[in-house]
């Protein structure tokens, strides 16, 4: 079973914390930017919210991929579910489902227990991209992979020193209540280099707050998540 399959109620509303709402989502969707009638292919799309964005910023058509069939019952019961399509698959596993301008790809790769599994990933991926498409994915930061920030009731925990493919447990506090899970560590290096071997080119840059979060909450409430993010943004495009 998926591990979010346990925690999908209590998951599906991380998203509401300053962190995800005004930090992760904000930096990510604008990486992301224009996708007016573009086909787009959202994978890991859990509850479905970057996959609603996407139709939201007009996206002329939008899948949402994920393995947790708890997750996807919570996506389907929202409103817009009936302008998008939703997929029970395995990243990995699933292989060429459509051809699509835009692939995004939030908390994703970092879930690979190996490198065959992140190339396998990183295959599908490929597999499914237009000759111009981009690939944007949002992943735990490997820069700064035991970075404990209790003020936004996040903490990653793992031992030290972090080896290729160890285990991090992430928690994080939602309605008061602990919601953690695992990942797994990659250095940078390897993802760029899984990456290309795959046929994508790889650039990357860190999160950091929206305007509109600055000014909700104020600088020094953002100041721990700017000086050490934990999370990193990536755009990818076949070579």
């Amino acid at each position: 079973m998926p591990q979010y399959d346990a925690i999908a109620t209590l998951y599906a509303k991380i998203h509401r914390l300053p962190t995800f709402a005004y930090g992760f989502n904000a930096s990510f969707l604008k990486m992301v930017g224009d996708v007016k009638d573009k086909t787009a292919l959202d994978l890991a799309c859990g509850a479905g919210q970057v996959t609603f964005e996407l139709f939201e910023r007009g996206a002329a058509s939008v899948l949402g991929v994920d393995e947790s069939d708890e997750m996807l019952k919570i996506a389907r019961q929202d409103s817009r579910a009936t302008r998008v399509r939703f997929l029970h698959a395995k990243v990995g596993e699933m292989g060429k489902i459509g051809t699509f301008d835009v692939i995004t790809g939030s908390w994703l790769l970092h879930y690979s227990a190996s490198k065959g599994e992140l190339r396998r990933m990183c295959d599908d991926i490929v597999a499914n991209m237009a000759d111009d498409a981009v690939f944007y994915c949002i992943n735990s930061n490997p820069l700064s992979p035991l970075s404990k920030i209790a003020k936004y009731d996040d903490c990653i925990e793992a031992n030290e020193p972090l080896r290729e493919g160890d285990k991090l447990r992430i928690t994080h506090m939602v309605d008061g209540r602990p919601v953690w899970f695992e990942i797994y560590f990659w250095h940078l290096s390897t993802y760029e280099r899984v990456l290309f071997e795959a046929g994508l080119n790889m650039d990357f840059t860190t999160v950091s707050p929206s305007e509109e979060g600055l000014r909700r909450y104020g600088y020094e409430f953002w100041r721990e998540f700017i000086m050490s993010p934990t999370a990193i943004m990536m755009r990818c495009i076949k070579r």
